[in-house]
């Protein structure tokens, strides 16, 4: 939606056949470039977010293993239980 104004904007109106993109479209492209850089470097960042991310579930997962084997302790005697009454 904004890429008509953007380029409005961007584009220049003289025009240089030696220079860099014409001159008039120069900042187009270097535009084009930086937002390309942009996106490219966002989405290296969502794989290193998601790398620290499952060492902090693993941590958390660590540190509530001790709870998750009192558990499987108190329904293994529940069953022990259970049995001696029958």
């Amino acid at each position: 939606m904004l890429a008509g104004p953007i380029s409005e904007v961007l584009t220049g109106t003289v025009v240089d056949i030696s220079a860099y993109g014409l001159s008039k479209y120069a900042g187009v492209i270097i535009f084009v470039g930086v937002t390309s850089m942009m996106a490219a470097l966002s989405g290296l960042g969502y794989f290193v977010r998601r790398k620290s991310t499952l060492k902090e579930d693993e941590a958390f997962e660590a540190a509530f293993e001790p709870l998750h084997q009192l558990e499987s302790l108190e329904s293994l005697l529940s069953d022990e239980d259970e049995g001696s009454k029958a």
